[in-house]
């Protein structure tokens, strides 16, 4: 898989944690799903960065 397709799945990864999370409320649930969001924070934008850096080159 290269940068450009794992920062794809990120934003859906995150798009679609996003929309579980509206849906499950503030129980454990919804703990566990605003961790998940938690960790891939900041993980689209190095990516981009990094594609960024590879396309100068």
């Amino acid at each position: 898989m290269d940068l450009f397709e794992a920062n794809c799945r990120v934003a859906q990864a995150q798009a679609v944690l996003g929309t579980w999370l509206e849906t499950c409320g503030e129980g454990i649930e919804g703990n566990l799903v605003a961790a998940v969001l938690t960790v891939l924070e900041g993980v689209e934008q190095a990516l981009n960065a990094e594609l960024e850096k590879q396309s100068k080159k």
